[in-house]
């Protein structure tokens, strides 16, 4: 299977972020895409575990406001 193209992993970063209530802006999800592809070799279980800290760390600092 060949290597999904940016705007594939955009796209399912953004849904997989959504799905835990997440919302980012245009620039914010184009740096999360960038550090997945920089830090992951196209795996779907390491960028999981990366959104889910992403998201519990934006869900404890709404929380502090």
């Amino acid at each position: 299977m060949a290597a999904p193209t940016a705007q594939q992993r955009m796209r399912r970063a953004q849904q997989k972020l959504r799905l835990r209530g997440v919302t980012l802006t245009l620039d914010a999800l184009k740096s999360v895409v960038a550090f997945l592809s920089r830090s992951s070799s196209n795996a779907d279980d390491d960028d999981d575990a990366t959104l889910e800290q992403i998201a519990q760390e934006l869900d404890q600092m709404s929380c502090m406001k």
